[in-house]
């Protein structure tokens, strides 16, 4: 390769690199004027604000860092140290598609209703909690089918939840259908298959130790009381589900941890379906619903 050649791919190497370097600078300031317009547009309800941001080209990532919220009426706003929207329809109202994360959520208890700020003081957290959020899930309209591969919030020396849930014949609904969806056509929406499970990181403990003092027990005795309470509820009966869900929440009090309820139905079942059935326990079943505590 001769000198000149060698400059000539050097020197379109560098023009490709500043050409993607402007073009990610243009597309950056683009969607920071955006954001402006809409952070404008509810003022009359929340003063909000970021630090950056951040669009990559190459991945069609969006980062938002230091996002803060203060609702009208309030004195405590909620922090976000970082927003990454991964993916996400920009055509619809409605979006069809998202892949959200939302990471280190701050807010103050006292931004709280009452009753529940009370009953977390009294459990013995502090004056501020940090949470996580996420969720991807993905509606194929052709296919009348809704994806919940994620939807997830965790609360810091609280707990877990997470969520996965399939679901088909779901219709759009226009405006003039809501109310017949609301009263009965959810009923013709059927499961597929779906996970939701709980993972305590002291709230349980808390809670126990709570009431054992006022109830002047040791933790102990108040779980063994509970546990008694969960077999006198079971009695002698014969229901495999309920049988299972007692075993589940009797490891649970022993040894808190995670418990998870799965439904995984031989075919997809309405929901009018499952509430037809004569008995709770032939309507779990037909959901072939399964509990576990580990």
């Amino acid at each position: 390769m001769t000198r000149k050649i060698f400059i000539g791919i050097f020197s379109i190497f560098i023009i490709l690199i500043a050409g993607f370097f402007g073009a990610n600078y243009y597309v950056n300031k683009k969607i920071s004027q955006k954001l402006n317009v809409k952070i404008e547009e509810l003022k009359p309800y929340a003063d909000i604000s970021y630090r950056s941001l951040d669009y990559s080209l190459l991945t069609g990532k969006l980062n938002i860092y230091g996002i803060k919220i203060l609702y009208t009426n309030s004195s405590y706003p909620i922090t976000i140290s970082q927003l990454i929207i991964s993916d996400f329809d920009r055509e619809h109202d409605i979006p069809l598609y998202a892949d959200v994360r939302l990471k280190g959520i701050s807010f103050y208890l006292n931004s709280l209703p009452e009753d529940d700020r009370l009953i977390l003081k009294a459990l013995g957290y502090g004056d501020k909690l940090t949470a996580y959020f996420s969720t991807v899930y993905a509606y194929y309209p052709d296919k009348k089918q809704l994806l919940i591969k994620d939807l997830s919030y965790r609360i810091k020396g609280i707990g877990a939840v997470k969520l996965r849930l399939h679901l088909a014949n779901i219709k759009p609904i226009k405006e003039k259908e809501l109310l017949y969806f609301l009263l009965s056509g959810w009923l013709n929406i059927k499961i597929v298959s779906g996970e939701i499970d709980y993972s305590d990181e002291g709230l349980f403990e808390r809670a126990v130790n709570l009431i054992a003092r006022e109830k002047h027990l040791s933790t102990d005795q108040l779980k063994a009381k509970i546990i008694r309470k969960i077999r006198d509820g079971l009695g002698n009966s014969k229901d495999t589900v309920s049988q299972m869900a007692a075993e589940a929440l009797i490891r649970f009090v022993l040894k808190p941890g995670t418990i998870k309820i799965t439904v995984n139905p031989s075919r997809p079942t309405s929901f009018g379906e499952v509430l037809s059935k004569q008995s709770l326990e032939d309507a779990l079943k037909c959901l072939n619903i399964k509990i576990e505590a580990n």
